[in-house]
């Protein structure tokens, strides 16, 4: 099985360019918030956590357009949890 989290894009992202000006602080805080009580909750080892394009098989969704796997890192790190992406 697989859980599934979205971060809201920024208005500057509402298009089909390669970036855009990136998702807050407090997403990112928000985000590890919400993986440490899953990592408790369902007992999957941090390892686990990964980003799209590590499971999408058919090539159709990359990883969050500039999405910083480090910001989420530094915030797991602070909670005792770091996964391996």
């Amino acid at each position: 099985f697989a859980l599934h989290l979205s971060l809201e894009t920024p208005g500057d992202g509402q298009n089909s360019a390669g970036r855009h000006s990136g998702y807050t602080p407090r997403q990112y805080d928000a985000l590890a918030l919400v993986l440490d009580d899953w990592l408790e909750r369902f007992q999957f080892p941090a390892f686990a956590i990964t980003t799209h394009r590590h499971v999408d098989l058919g090539g159709e969704r990359g990883d969050p357009r500039s999405f910083s796997w480090e910001e989420l890192q530094v915030r797991l790190a602070a909670l005792g949890r770091l996964c391996d992406a």
